[in-house]
């Protein structure tokens, strides 16, 4: 309900910021570009002459929930380049990216993700691959698109520099049988893919609620467990799924979103830092 509501409200701003003014497509670009995720832009950091683009919104917590100002949203549509990622990142550019097609004056570079990599996680939402900068295969697909639509070559090693940290990764899931729980599902398909044994409080739905069944059963399958909890900061966490954490068990708060101006790979780095320094 949130997100049609989210959309109605988009589209009547649109509405209201473009229709009443009969002016030429080229007096409503502005001489700027913009990223519509941080993400994106630490992504085309990685290209030549690239390191200075601004994402357009501050996002807070879950940007699947994120609503843009109106501030955000002319910036976003009058912006002469736009870099946006898969509508699954960011629901509320739907209305946005429609405007921006209606003008040939602009440019947009849109990033997705290939069926046959979806299949290489097979049973993963989409809202969770989006998260692209926590997946090595996904991340490096994009910059290889920005590549090609741009005519630009990246010096990043970017396979190399995943598989290093996913190799790693791996190898502590093997050598540490601790129980992982995770409250939200950014992180569950990575974790999957690499053997890690797993405890997901969310359900197939990116934005179903934890419910009282999952919190009991949890708290059946693992009391006599000594579990790791991954908390992501920016994130409601119920009393009720907090209250679950008992003194034995390991409590890692971990930043998925990550921030702007940080290398592509920051996010994991810090997560494969923690779980190997944290007792």
């Amino acid at each position: 309900m949130k997100s049609i509501l989210s959309s109605i409200k988009l589209m009547a701003f649109v509405i209201f910021l473009f229709v009443p003014f009969f002016v030429s497509a080229t007096d409503l670009v502005a001489n700027f570009s913009l990223c519509a995720h941080p993400q994106i832009c630490n992504l085309l950091s990685e290209l030549p002459h690239h390191k200075n683009i601004q994402t357009a919104v501050v996002i807070a917590g879950d940007h699947h929930h994120f609503d843009p100002k109106p501030s955000d949203i002319k910036k976003l549509i009058t912006a002469n380049e736009l870099y946006h990622g898969p509508l699954a990142l960011h629901p509320w550019m739907k209305t946005i990216i429609k405007q921006r097609s209606l003008n040939n004056a602009v440019k947009n570079y849109g990033l997705t993700i290939s069926p046959e990599l979806k299949k290489q996680f097979p049973g993963a939402s989409e809202e969770a691959l989006s998260h692209f900068w926590l997946y090595g295969k996904i991340a490096c697909q994009m910059l290889q698109q920005l590549e090609n639509q741009m005519s630009i070559k990246s010096v990043f090693k970017c396979t190399e520099e995943y598989q290093k940290l996913e190799t790693q990764l791996k190898v502590y899931f093997e050598k540490n049988k601790t129980t992982i729980v995770l409250t939200h599902d950014a992180l569950e398909p990575l974790f999957k893919s690499l053997g890690a044994d797993i405890i997901s409080l969310k359900g197939s739905g990116h934005h179903e609620e934890i419910s009282p069944s999952a919190i009991k059963k949890l708290y059946n399958q693992t009391k006599d467990k000594k579990l790791t909890w991954i908390l992501e900061t920016g994130f409601d966490i119920p009393s009720s799924v907090r209250n679950k954490i008992q003194n034995k068990d390991r409590v890692l708060k971990v930043d998925t979103m990550g921030s702007p101006q940080q290398k592509i790979t920051f996010v994991l780095e810090n997560l494969l830092q923690q779980l190997q320094n944290t007792k």
